[in-house]
Formats: structure tokens, C-alpha cells, sequence
């Protein structure tokens, strides 16, 4: 794991009917990016109208992060909220995505996830994505 780069780790929550600030009171937890479906928004100066709703929360890189912490700390923010995600009204789906980098002097890259912490995520109904560049 010494050549690992997180480069970062976010939960991000779906669906066309969602309603992000409900999400925000269910967790507990501010987002670090909402979209609300309908909005009109000007990314790179482009218009354009959302078409499903979202709630994001980035766990920054940093040289002490580590993939199962960031892992444990989504965990249990998800664990701790009074109602179930994956029940809410308006959510479709929920992805932890894990975004790798492999160092330069190295041209692979591993990482593993104890079987108690897949468990968890299974339980709480959460994919993972994991892109490695």
C-alpha cells in the first residue's frame, strides 16, 4: 500500500425524485455537492437543466487518509442516521467511489477491504465504484 494515491472517496446518493436537503437531515452530515432535479446550472459557462437529483460527500486526500478509514468513517456515518438510505423517498441508488492513482514509480497498484467492512456496505444496500488512472 505504499504506493497508493487516494486521490478521493465519495458517497454520492441519487435519484430523480430526491430531495438532497432531506438526505442532509437524515445524516446528519452537510454535503460537499447537491443537485436538485430541474435546477438550471452554468458548469464551464455551458446551461444546462439537472435532470436527477444528488448529494455527495468527498472524503479529501490526505497523506494520513487510508482507503478503509475513509471506508469506516462513510460507514458509519450511513450506520448512525436515523433512517435506512436506501428507504428514503426519491433514492434510487448509492455509490461509495474510491478514485486511485497509481504512483509514478510504480505501475500497479492494490488495496484490500476486510470481509466484516463489505458486510457493512452490502447491509447498507451501497455499491462501490473504484476507478484507477
Amino acid at each position: 500500500m505504499s504506493n497508493e494515491s487516494i486521490v478521493d472517496i465519495t458517497l454520492r446518493i441519487w435519484g430523480e425524485q430526491l430531495r438532497p436537503n432531506e438526505i442532509t437531515d437524515y445524516l446528519q452530515v452537510n454535503p460537499t455537492k447537491v443537485q436538485t432535479k430541474g435546477k438550471i446550472t452554468s458548469p464551464g459557462g455551458k446551461t444546462r437543466t439537472v435532470k436527477t437529483g444528488m448529494w455527495a460527500l468527498k472524503i479529501t486526500n490526505s497523506d494520513s487518509l487510508k482507503i478503509e478509514e475513509a471506508l469506516v468513517t462513510l460507514i458509519n456515518i450511513l450506520q448512525n442516521s436515523k433512517h435506512e438510505i436506501k428507504k428514503c423517498a426519491g433514492v434510487e441508488g448509492t455509490v461509495i467511489t474510491i478514485i486511485l492513482g497509481v504512483a509514478e514509480d510504480s505501475n500497479s497498484i492494490e488495496f484490500r477491504v476486510r470481509p466484516d467492512l463489505m458486510r457493512k456496505i452490502s447491509d447498507l444496500g451501497v455499491e462501490i465504484a473504484i476507478t484507477v488512472i
